[in-house]
């Protein structure tokens, strides 16, 4: 992969990957094991299980679906930004569903990215690089 590295890029990073369908989690899957030489992905099918995730693991990036049972990413997503440690962490939305209010409600946050179902392979890797400070 020829990158360029900004200050603070993590080359090796683990994602959790918070997605309840598993077609959509192993295309995510593949695609950030493309974009990243020595990614660790993690996969939870709902908010609750990222969350109990995030307990074991140094997560480096979030990658989360709105629509999921047991606890869906919009709840998930609030309960990440209003905890002081774990609001720091970049989260990637990918959703068929974004809400204009969600959208809005950060907007102007670099540490949360939406992107639409269904979005490419390479849309995907590029926004993950960017959001872990590497880029094609």
């Amino acid at each position: 992969m020829n990158s360029v590295l900004r200050p603070g890029a993590v080359l090796a990073p683990t994602i959790l990957v918070c997605e309840d369908s598993i077609v959509v989690r192993l295309f995510v899957r593949r695609t950030l094991e493309g974009a990243f030489e020595n990614a660790q992905v993690i996969e939870a099918s709902n908010g609750k299980e990222g969350l109990a995730a995030m307990k074991t693991n140094r997560i480096d990036l979030i990658v989360t679906d709105l629509q999921m049972d047991g606890m869906d990413g919009d709840n998930f997503l609030h309960l990440l930004k209003r905890n002081p440690v774990l609001a720091k962490k970049p989260v990637l939305v990918l959703s068929g569903m974004i809400s204009q209010e969600l959208r809005q409600e950060f907007a102007g946050r670099d540490d949360v990215r939406f992107l639409p179902k269904p979005a490419s392979s390479e849309v995907l890797a590029d926004s993950a690089l960017s959001m872990l400070g590497a880029a094609r």
